[in-house]
């Protein structure tokens, strides 16, 4: 099968959505398809990808360029980039990410102009959270063009259960697939170990340590874990916070003022910066919990990497995996308020010398609930319905 991907960006600092994009192109290349990602921005695409390196398939996905929107809003001309037929010529499906680019929109158009017919990976963006944000600019968009834009779709992939019953009030639910990401486990079944942390950023192996690792940003509510872990702390008790992500420089600036009015100084509240690779891993293992008290979260890998380095996390029901999570046994669920945080990482301090049995458990778990061979499978088989489903609608979108 030829599958091309559209995702405009492909920068890991903007979230787990290129991640999931990333790996999709991965696993369905590794089964032999011929998979191509088409962007204008291949900053984080895999070195290995265009280095002519042995690949663990047929061959590596196939990194198309196009040029960037020149309009105002993001828009191409009518017709999109010129490339697009090229790209398109022969594609047995497109899986596109995101909803709200008008680019996205119009690479919907073209795809079905040439009777490609389309996947959309929702990502969150029909959930109740992500609706209410702003609300009356999301109506206008879908009252121009967006509609037309869900119309052409053929089959719709949510990642969750949950997911798809908050996406089913603004698309058909049988046109829904209810899918979890595909996740690429190798670097997570030898771990390097916590010591690469410790060393690097200076970590006191006596404390407990809270680790917030996502972008910072508002929806994820780095605020609320700040004040939960300063409760404890003024409560006697030694734990302390790492924050691991990018975000936007005032906000970040926000948080470390936050942080010192609340007591902490560099030891006991630790600004890490983006980690990456080893770092990133050994930085999960070295915390006694991950903890993110998020107000909407699509699939939230960062819960699914925590669990699957054997780290306990403290979640919210604002990530649509919620049960899944819980059923891992790794797993403490709280309202998204500082009391309830500190309530919940307090318990787990009170049990320090079990939490690496139960990661261990967890972990487990995580593995075999996310089988790679088993979800590909349900990909394939997505993408087959796909193409046997109605032609979507034609038409352009400017």
């Amino acid at each position: 099968m030829r599958i091309v991907h559209f995702f405009e960006r492909v920068r890991l600092e903007k979230g787990g959505t290129i991640r999931a994009a990333i790996d999709m192109c991965l696993a369905m290349a590794e089964r032999g398809h011929h998979v191509s990602l088409a962007t204008f921005d291949d900053t984080d695409v895999p070195e290995e990808w265009r280095s002519g390196a042995p690949s663990p398939g047929p061959s590596w996905p196939e990194v198309k360029m196009i040029s960037p929107p020149p309009l105002p809003g993001g828009f191409y001309p009518p017709g999109g980039p010129t490339c697009t037929k090229t790209i398109l010529a022969g594609a047995d499906v497109v899986h596109l990410h995101g909803l709200w680019q008008p680019s996205t929109a119009q690479y919907a158009a073209r795809a079905a102009d040439a009777g490609v017919p389309i996947v959309l990976s929702c990502h969150g963006m029909l959930d109740e959270w992500s609706m209410r944000q702003s609300t009356a600019k999301k109506k206008v968009y879908l009252g121009l063009f967006g509609r037309k834009f869900l119309d052409r779709v053929s089959v719709f992939h949510a990642t969750a259960d949950d997911e798809k019953r908050q996406a089913s009030a603004w698309v058909p639910g049988d046109k829904i697939e209810a899918i979890p990401l595909l996740a690429d486990f190798g670097p997570y079944r030898e771990l390097p170990g916590p010591e690469i942390a410790v060393n690097e950023f200076g970590l006191d192996t006596n404390a407990f340590y809270a680790l917030f690792l996502s972008r910072l940003h508002y929806k994820k509510q780095p605020d609320v874990l700040i004040k939960a872990v300063s409760k404890l702390r003024k409560q006697g008790q030694d734990v302390r916070l790492l924050l691991a992500g990018g975000g936007d420089e005032p906000y970040v600036d926000q948080l470390k003022s936050r942080a010192k009015a609340e007591g902490f100084d560099d030891d006991t509240c630790k600004f890490l910066g983006m980690v990456t690779g080893d770092t990133k891993l050994s930085v999960y293992q070295a915390a006694d919990t991950f903890a993110l008290p998020t107000s909407q979260e699509n699939f939230g890998m960062v819960f699914v990497e925590a669990l699957a380095c054997g780290t306990p996390i403290v979640a919210t029901k604002g990530t649509d995996i919620w049960r899944e999570l819980d059923a891992t046994g790794g797993t403490t669920l709280a309202e998204a308020t500082p009391d309830a945080f500190a309530q919940a990482i307090g318990g787990l301090v009170g049990k320090k010398q079990e939490l690496p049995a139960i990661g261990a458990t967890a972990r487990e778990r995580v593995f075999e609930w996310l089988d790679a061979d088993t979800i590909a499978k349900r990909y394939e088989a997505m993408y087959e319905r796909a193409v046997n489903a109605k032609p979507s609608i034609t038409g352009s979108t400017r």
